[in-house]
């Protein structure tokens, strides 16, 4: 159809679809294809540089394309990335000892953010708004790592390193989690 053989395209939808040319899902389905290459071309045109060709013309464009290029650079800049590489330091640094324990840890982190990427995605981004939840998250956020930072530069569990964790620890380890959970950073969705 968009190299104007109309004819061959008609010929081949009909065998595809095993029915006669005068079939109505046959005549639905051309109209359709019409109807998708008229606003194709309305829109610029066909083939693989239009889109550039308007990204290129357009201000409008231009800024939008960038503002969601920007998004993957700042979502990178969150930290996420770290701290799935990292979280198993980030937890002996809150003074979780013992490589299994580490593990385990890291391993909650990973089920945490996931359950929590599903009920965003299910639930909240669409009665909430995705800009709504991303200063939310975003403050939330930044205020659990201040609280996990503050934690690990005062009490030093590295330094004096203990069989239980002491409470202070242990909000820190939930502060984490909650950063995990508040942030729409942390998934990558």
């Amino acid at each position: 159809m968009t190299k104007g053989r109309r004819e061959q395209a008609i010929k081949n939808l009909c065998w595809i679809r095993k029915l006669p040319e005068d079939d109505i899902y046959i005549k639905e389905e051309l109209y359709a294809i019409d109807t998708d290459l008229e606003r194709q071309m309305a829109g610029g045109g066909l083939g693989f540089w239009q889109p550039f060709k308007l990204l290129a013309a357009n201000r409008h464009i231009q800024w939008r394309f960038f503002l969601g290029g920007s998004l993957f650079f700042w979502q990178n800049g969150s930290g996420i990335n770290a701290i799935n590489y990292y979280s198993p330091t980030v937890f002996k640094s809150i003074g979780i000892t013992g490589t299994n324990t580490s593990l385990f840890t890291t391993g909650l982190f990973g089920v945490v953010k996931t359950v929590f990427t599903v009920i965003y995605l299910v639930f909240l981004i669409d009665q909430y708004g995705r800009r709504r939840l991303l200063m939310i998250g975003a403050t939330g956020g930044s205020l659990c790592l201040w609280y996990v930072g503050a934690y690990i530069k005062i009490a030093k569990p590295a330094e004096h390193p203990t069989t239980t964790l002491p409470p202070s620890g242990v909000s820190a380890i939930f502060f984490f989690y909650l950063w995990t959970v508040s942030t729409p950073n942390s998934f990558q969705a």
